[in-house]
């Protein structure tokens, strides 16, 4: 009996070795993790992106579900950038180059008016959305309210964008002749009309240039967005908390700060959120490209 129990355990462990990359396959697919880096009211300042672009491609050699996203307020700051012929082209030039996927407008975007922003927003490589901003006359008409990222590990992220309005004029901060035409409505009356996404979706992000105290304020509200990525206020948050169930971060102004999100997904099932500030003056190692680029339009 010793004889026959020793035999059959030498067979169920040859058994045991020869299913184990099959077991090892299977939980290595089992959770994915997702990376978002973000940046927000960059206002034209351009020095930093070098060293964003080394963080940001290591990571996308590590990770292929990486993925780079903008706030907003892009321009305004900077003469090099505000005074290009045309304006704000070689901001463009360098967004392309990184490779942005994704951005939401914010007030200061509508700056140099309609037609060098559609201009902008053609020949640039990634999305742009804005969800409360009505186009009746299709003054922009690449921008949409929604968009989706499909990971390369098949998890569906949703996003939809807003922008800050006043509420003395009703449009966002800038000159009224840059928005004439366009019409936009309440940004919390938007978030909540765009709940529909958490059924299409594993995890729903809204893109906002609204604030940080309107973006708690939507999360109070709106306990089904799983994370909102913010601009607007400039507020550098170091370590983002979750208000009713919602992660909000945000990440300063000019490019001073990268943010980075993970977000980790088991059977496209969202199980953990976590999120810090990468202070870019403390990043050693440059894009050799990107650096080019900034000193030629320096």
């Amino acid at each position: 009996m010793k004889r026959l129990d020793r035999y059959s355990f030498s067979a169920l462990l040859a058994v045991c070795m020869l299913l184990m990359p099959v077991f090892s396959a299977y939980i290595g697919a089992k959770t994915v993790t997702v990376t978002l880096f973000h940046v927000n009211d960059v206002h034209a300042n351009i020095d930093h992106f070098a060293r964003i672009a080394h963080v940001v491609n290591t990571a996308r050699k590590r990770n292929p579900d990486t993925y780079l996203l903008n706030m907003g307020d892009n321009f305004s700051g900077n003469p090099i950038v505000d005074q290009a012929e045309p304006r704000g082209e070689p901001l463009r030039i360098i967004f392309n180059k990184l490779g942005f996927d994704l951005m939401v407008l914010g007030n200061h975007d509508f700056d140099y008016g309609r037609e060098l922003l559609k201009r902008c927003l053609r020949k640039s490589t990634f999305k742009t959305i804005l969800a409360n901003v009505e186009d009746p006359d299709k003054l922009l008409p690449l921008v949409s309210a929604t968009a989706e990222i499909k990971t390369k590990s098949g998890v569906s992220i949703g996003f939809f964008g807003l922008v800050q309005i006043e509420p003395d004029t009703g449009i966002p901060s800038t000159h009224p002749k840059n928005v004439r035409g366009l019409r936009f409505s309440n940004e919390f009356e938007t978030a909540a009309a765009f709940s529909h996404l958490k059924k299409k979706h594993d995890a729903v992000i809204l893109m906002s240039h609204m604030g940080i105290e309107k973006d708690i304020q939507v999360a109070e509200k709106n306990g089904w967005i799983d994370l909102i990525i913010g601009g607007h206020s400039h507020t550098i948050v170091t370590e983002p908390k979750p208000t009713n169930g919602v992660l909000i971060t945000q990440a300063g102004d000019t490019g001073r700060y990268l943010g980075r999100i993970d977000l980790v997904f088991e059977k496209n099932r969202l199980i953990k959120r976590s999120g810090k500030l990468i202070d870019i003056s403390k990043v050693r190692r440059e894009d050799p490209e990107v650096r080019r680029l900034i000193d030629h339009y320096n």
